[in-house]
């Protein structure tokens, strides 16, 4: 048995003195829960979305979704799925309090882009598929946002091995605005999406151009060219690098109008880290050549042990809390955090193992 894991802290050198501001806590059942994706609540909980095989008797998964308290404390937990094996990938909040969750879903033959939409109370308000009936194709999610009434998603498609994949979808109805695909015949895999207020979008993704070596890259999509990203060449100074490999991980617009791009990094030498940046991002959205782009910082970090970066989160304090995969000398993985201000400096010396 596995269960989903949360852990609620600020730095493990500089724990609150009230035991209910800290906790670690499992959500699971009998058989295997997996967590993908947490959003803080309005009530200073959290809902996490994931996997689990536990209403299947350890056959299939599930989409597996958990609403807690600011205690830990489980308020619901939902299941959602079909014959197949289900997953929840992202969970974001909605203006109206409401919790939205993009998954995959199983139709019977292959995959789609399933959204379920949730009260506070964890009671269905609305579910629906992309694309509304079977295309042949896989079509998976990652990430995705919501604007202007609008779901901007991104993931992959099993059409030409593996392109990424983005769509446009207009929420009260369901119905496609637009879509994309972007892919070199390898396996290619959408990361991350944030959104413009002029309908524009930023993407993140990994590209396998070559069959051999990881690129991470950027991309604008505009509102009136939905048919393409446009290529923005962050990355080329290390993708042009046989010194380095880049897997593009997340990617955080932040409330001081820039954009931090997250990615581990992988040297010739077989050691791995994380590398951090942050750009002005409208720089980046109206012009596309590295001169041009305003860089405020980056910071490339290795560790004791091998990392594998996860996700970045900004806090209120615009504080940026990066989760990492840690290989520790026992063999196991572990849960690391590493913490860093808005001008790229470590909160505290080194990363919190989990």
């Amino acid at each position: 048995m596995s269960c989903l894991g949360f852990v609620s802290c600020d730095n493990k050198e500089n724990l609150p003195q009230r035991s209910a501001d800290v906790y670690l806590r499992y959500y699971g059942m009998s058989y295997n829960e997996t967590g993908t994706s947490v959003a803080a609540t309005s009530d200073g909980g959290a809902i996490m979305v994931g996997s689990t095989s536990s209403t299947t008797d350890g056959n299939n998964t599930d989409i597996y979704v958990v609403k807690v308290d600011k205690q830990g404390i489980v308020e619901f937990e939902k299941s959602f799925g079909g014959d197949g094996d289900d997953a929840g990938k992202k969970v974001r909040v909605l203006e109206n309090g409401n919790y939205l969750i993009a998954g995959d879903l199983h139709n019977g033959s292959d995959y789609d882009m399933t959204f379920i939409e949730l009260d506070e109370e964890g009671q269905t308000v609305r579910e629906f598929n992309y694309p509304s009936s079977s295309t042949g194709y896989d079509e998976k999610v990652t990430d995705f946002n919501v604007s202007n009434g609008i779901i901007y998603a991104i993931g992959n498609t099993s059409a030409n091995n593996q392109d990424v994949q983005a769509v446009r979808i207009i929420y009260a109805s369901a119905v496609r605005q637009s879509d994309t695909k972007e892919g070199f015949n390898n396996f290619d895999e959408g990361k991350s999406i944030e959104t413009f207020s002029d309908g524009s979008a930023m993407a993140f993704w990994n590209s396998n151009m070559s069959g051999t070596k990881n690129n991470a890259e950027v991309g604008i999509w505009f509102q009136d060219n939905q048919s393409a990203f446009e290529p923005r060449n962050v990355f080329d100074n290390y993708n042009d690098s046989s010194a380095y490999e880049l897997f593009a991980e997340d990617m955080v617009f932040t409330k001081d109008g820039d954009v931090v791009f997250l990615v581990t990094v992988q040297k010739n030498t077989g050691k791995k880290g994380i590398i951090v940046f942050k750009y002005d991002r409208n720089s980046i959205k109206e012009n596309n050549d590295i001169p041009q782009y305003v860089m405020k910082w980056s910071k490339e970090m290795y560790f004791s042990e091998d990392v594998d970066a996860v996700a970045v989160y900004e806090q209120n304090d615009r504080n940026l809390v990066i989760s990492m995969t840690a290989s520790t000398s026992s063999a196991e993985d572990d849960i690391a955090i590493m913490k860093l201000d808005q001008w790229g400096n470590q909160v505290f010396s080194n990363p919190s193992y989990f």
